[in-house]
């Protein structure tokens, strides 16, 4: 038998050292003493309502940051009006549902809007516009419209509602916003995996000359990337949006 066949592999924590950066292993260091002191001083911390609340708040947060996930490959590192942008969006959805068009209309409605938004966005950053610039003074525009159009007030609508399944209720155990979270991960990551698209945007955030000719691509490819962080998050958000009052 030759001496390569003794020769051991290296144990978990040399794996894991391989494998993984120092940052990494910190962080999920962390995760596992915050999770074990939660789990010796708080006595419901270990139950499955609050395993529940805290997947499905985790996938609200989630979500949206798989649309950034597509900005920031794209190597745009701020997008300043996500907030703004989101408060507008609810209070177009829930003013379209409380006029009575009923869920579809009003997702669609709210749908052109989030899109027009980030295409306004995705245009002048294209364009050349700093997108600290941009994204904060299209909040600032945001943040207004949606005051006039809410006149400062709470805008509601009726329960039930068509969209109060999704903001509510689960599936095999889940909440419907943690299954929606995993379903946009997987497409998110086949997308940027498998596409023409996905290797577009790690194209244009890697090597800005390689696109550079024709110079309009960019501008094309950074509204796409904004366009898409919109659809992906306004999609997954508005039927939530009765856990917050739509008002500025």
């Amino acid at each position: 038998m030759s001496a390569d066949a003794n020769v051991t592999g290296p144990g978990l924590f040399g794996r894991l050292t391989r494998d993984y950066s120092p940052l990494v292993i910190g962080l999920v260091a962390v995760f596992l003493v915050v999770l074990l002191i939660g789990a010796v001083t708080a006595p419901n911390f270990l139950t499955v309502f609050n395993f529940k609340t805290i997947i499905r708040d985790a996938a609200l947060v989630g979500i949206m940051a798989i649309g950034l996930t597509f900005v920031t490959l794209s190597g745009n590192f701020f997008l300043l009006s996500m907030k703004e942008t989101a408060a507008l969006a609810i209070i177009a959805f829930a003013t379209s549902m409380s006029a009575g068009y009923g869920f579809e209309l009003s997702f669609l409605f709210t749908m052109v809007i989030a899109l027009a938004a980030g295409a306004l966005q995705g245009v002048l950053i294209g364009l050349g516009g700093n997108p600290i610039v941009v994204t904060l003074g299209a909040a600032g525009l945001f943040f207004g419209i949606g005051s006039w159009w809410s006149d400062n007030l709470v805008v509601s609508f009726r329960r039930p509602h068509g969209a109060e399944w999704l903001g509510t209720g689960s599936f095999l155990g889940l909440p419907n916003i943690t299954v929606a979270f995993i379903l946009i991960a997987i497409t998110a990551e086949l997308v940027l995996r498998r596409t023409n698209f996905g290797r577009q945007v790690y194209l244009v955030g890697a090597n800005r000359a390689a696109v550079r000719q024709p110079a309009m691509k960019i501008l094309v490819w950074r509204s796409r990337f904004v366009r898409l962080h919109r659809f992906v998050q306004r999609s997954w958000q508005l039927p939530f949006q009765r856990r917050f009052p739509a008002h500025m």
